[in-house]
């Protein structure tokens, strides 16, 4: 079987959900015997073509083409982040315009809105979507600036009125597949993320006793873990100190930068007994969750938290 995905980040991008699941997704059917070739569309950013060692094909739409297609959707000039995202979608769906007969079938996700030039083609192999989280559903867990209000209602409209369009809808979790069942009142199937098992790795001293491996972003939970604190006041041990591995988003209340506003909301907490230490590389982050006596996964929404299942 000759597989496409269509997705919006993969090696070289440092870090994701959705990077992790395609990682692993496309070694394992290449093992199995399958031709994957991977098409990677982003709205900011680009990186060179290359083959992996698995001989897996990895082409990256370019931020010229990108530019291209936003500037032929003038009339969405009020809703700048959902232009760029369909922009993004338009490029990639011109290039699978001329891979049309050399693919089987085309996986896609939800998040990005990459589906929708995907589903809306006259003239394509049968289309996959796969539900990561949406961009649609994100904006119901975090803070939504005025400004992006739009963007967002945009994003909820399409999905629902393009995702049941895709010839299967397929989600990680049974809570997601059953929330989207609810939305589209179409079927979502269920299929378990791939995951690699390590190697053990020895366990090495560290200040901290726990670890959370996350975006430092509202809905994965920040401010919870700070109540949590809070409410423990001195009965906390003295040496319970909390790594948060993960870079810094702007979803605070403010629409800033979410680590700062939590340093100035709960001082003594982030940045003492939670301590974030910034985007690590994958070992980094192994080497810490060996190492550590518990890991914390306190999103307060997740579709399928590839950190809980690795430190397991």
């Amino acid at each position: 079987m000759r597989i496409l995905f269509v997705i919006p980040e993969f090696p070289p991008h440092a870090g994701g959900g959705i990077l992790k699941y395609y990682d692993l997704l496309a070694s394992s059917l290449v093992a199995a015997g399958a031709h994957v070739s991977i098409l990677v569309a982003s709205p900011f950013s680009e990186f060179p073509d290359y083959r992996t060692r698995d001989g897996v094909d990895v082409a990256f739409v370019t931020l010229r083409e990108v530019d291209h297609h936003a500037a032929m959707l003038p009339h969405l000039a009020a809703a700048p982040g959902f232009r760029r995202y369909l922009a993004a979608g338009l490029a990639a769906a011109e290039r699978v315009a001329r891979l049309a007969d050399v693919v089987d079938v085309i996986e896609t996700t939800d998040f990005g809105l990459l589906f929708a030039p995907l589903v809306a083609m006259a003239d394509r192999p049968p289309v996959v979507v796969k539900l990561h989280g949406s961009l649609g559903q994100i904006s119901e867990h975090e803070p939504v600036e005025p400004r992006g209000a739009l963007d967002a209602a945009l994003a909820r409209v399409t999905e629902a009125t393009l995702l049941p369009h895709a010839d299967a809808l397929v989600a990680c979790s049974p809570k997601n597949a059953a929330e989207w069942e609810a939305r589209l009142s179409t079927p979502v199937g269920f299929l378990p993320a791939p995951l690699r098992v390590a190697e053990p790795i020895e366990p090495t001293p560290t200040i901290y006793s726990g670890l959370v491996a996350a975006r430092v972003q509202a809905w994965k939970g920040p401010e919870i873990l700070c109540e949590a604190f809070a409410t423990l006041g001195a009965q906390a041990p003295e040496d319970m100190r909390i790594a948060w591995a993960g870079r810094d988003t702007a979803t605070a209340p403010d629409g800033g930068s979410m680590s700062a506003w939590l340093a100035r909301t709960y001082p003594g907490i982030w940045g003492e007994r939670i301590v974030p230490v910034g985007q690590q590389p994958h070992a980094a982050i192994a080497a810490l969750q060996a190492s550590v006596r518990y890991v914390v996964v306190p999103s307060h929404w997740d579709t399928f938290n590839y950190t809980l299942a690795e430190a397991m």
